[in-house]
């Protein structure tokens, strides 16, 4: 009954889509939420639903380009860098593409997978360019998320606590794992809650409490407070997921928005914004008293400091120097360390990458690695570039550029450790998707906080045509 009710909400939302391509983007969050929990009750857990928003993700697209022919135009006129960068590295593509495509019986499918990935994130991009009409439908889709995936995790404390014992929504026993860390002396019981691993949720909880972050920025009022309270609502199962790179996800966006607003010259903006985090640090000190000092989660994460260093060095630049040396110049081919690879019974050769950059050498190889060096960095700059300028006339959309850039960041960060989150399509679509809204927002006129239109407009279209209304912002 669950697979069927799951079917039915995709089949639906197909339907929603292909008329209406942003609401999409609410589809997906929906089914996100769900597909873990209704793989659990499913007989042998298929992981063909770990690709529950794939479809919908493909069909938003594909609604995207038939509504409106200038998709890409529209972008490459308003960052030219970008276009360039992404010629680059379409064409650094094309050797890894070759590769392994032919390394035997069904090894396309390798190459499909790997292009599905990073195409998804690319795409979304653009979607995410495209997406706002004004601030609300920003507000709309960041507030859904935050809703409904706090709702989910709801599971982690759940099972933590024990309230649902044998219940096959919690914990992975569905799926015939159990996940555990070893530190020094102690065994930490990593928590899944309703979600297939700890990763997922970590990430979840990580992306739910920087988002409500970015929401509470831009609002006053009770309304505020409701955000600052989901914040402060994800520490603890953020905390009980017993992943590193998720918690500190964490201090990397607060650090990335605090060094955005001094690039910018807002010097007296930071207290205001810190001023913010001062619930969900209530929070943090309230569960870690809770579990007290002794809890192996606790533990777990006050353990040897200068492990992220070393986390850091090994993975973000040993790992690819150890890769060049065993793939070669060209790497092994695309997709054969993308996650979920190796559900593929197809002829490959064997890897171990799991950091993105690790990943990335080994499929796309120097060339490729360098490419999308260059595109990230084209992507970021020009990111960068739309914040600072509202930022400087503190615009009342420059909060959503910043705090949205910073959740790329953040996430770009963890990426480097490990690329394995990349595996859930949702977290790709997030991940691009924050920083294609930053790129937005550089059609909206850079005007001060009196300024009354907020106009989202197409480069060389007039609005009375594209009847897109005003941006407004409470903040």
């Amino acid at each position: 009954m669950a697979l069927y009710a799951l079917i039915f909400v995709m089949a639906a939302g197909s339907l929603l889509t292909l008329s209406r391509w942003r609401y999409g983007l609410f589809v997906v969050v929906a089914l996100a939420a769900f597909q873990d929990p209704v793989r659990k009750l499913v007989s042998g857990a298929p992981g063909y639903l770990v690709l529950a928003t794939a479809p919908v993700l493909v069909l938003t697209i594909v609604s995207l380009i038939a509504s409106r022919r200038s998709w890409w135009r529209d972008v490459a006129r308003s960052f030219p860098a970008i276009d360039k960068a992404m010629t680059f590295f379409m064409l650094a593509c094309i050797p890894p593409i070759l590769i392994s495509a032919t390394y035997g019986p069904g090894s396309w499918m390798l190459t499909l997978l790997g292009i599905f990935s990073y195409g998804t994130i690319l795409m979304l991009i653009v979607i995410g360019y495209h997406f706002p009409r004004n601030t609300d439908s920003i507000r709309q889709l960041l507030g859904f998320y935050c809703v409904v995936t706090s709702v989910m995790l709801i599971g982690g404390p759940i099972q933590y606590l024990g309230l649902w014992p044998n219940s096959p929504l919690l914990g992975t026993e569905a799926l015939d794992m159990e996940w555990v860390r070893h530190g020094s002396g102690y065994i930490v019981q990593m928590i899944a809650g309703f979600y297939r691993s700890p990763d997922v949720m970590g990430w979840h909880a990580a992306a739910v409490m920087m988002l409500s972050l970015v929401l509470a920025m831009t609002t006053r009022g009770p309304t505020r407070w409701f955000w600052l309270l989901l914040a402060a609502a994800a520490v603890f199962p953020l905390l009980l997921c017993g992943r590193r790179k998720m918690v500190y996800m964490i201090p990397a966006f607060l650090v990335a928005v605090t060094a955005l607003q001094l690039m910018a010259g807002g010097h007296r903006k930071i207290l205001s914004r810190f001023g913010l985090i001062a619930v969900p640090l209530a929070s943090l000190w309230i569960v870690q008293g809770w579990m007290g000092e002794e809890s192996e989660q606790i533990r777990y994460y006050t353990d040897n400091p200068d492990d992220v260093r070393t986390q850091f060095q090994r993975h973000g630049f040993d790992s690819v120097i150890e890769t060049y040396l065993q793939a070669g110049f060209f790497g092994s081919g695309m997709g054969v360390a993308t996650p979920g690879s190796h559900h593929l019974q197809v002829a490959r050769p064997r890897v171990w990458q799991e950091s993105g950059p690790s990943r990335v050498m080994v499929e796309l190889g120097a060339p490729g690695l360098l490419a999308l060096t260059f595109l990230l960095a084209m992507i970021l700059r020009s990111a960068w570039q739309v914040t600072r300028s509202h930022l400087r006339v503190r615009s009342p959309v420059a909060v959503y550029a910043l705090g949205l850039l910073a959740f790329f960041i953040a996430n770009v960060s963890g990426l480097i450790v490990s690329g394995q989150i990349l595996a859930d399509p949702f977290a790709a679509t997030l991940l691009g998707l924050s920083v294609g809204l930053v790129l937005s927002l550089a059609r909206v006129p850079v005007t001060g906080r009196d300024g009354l239109n907020r106009i989202v407009s197409y480069p060389g279209v007039s609005n009375r045509f594209e009847r897109i209304p005003s941006m407004r912002s409470s903040s």
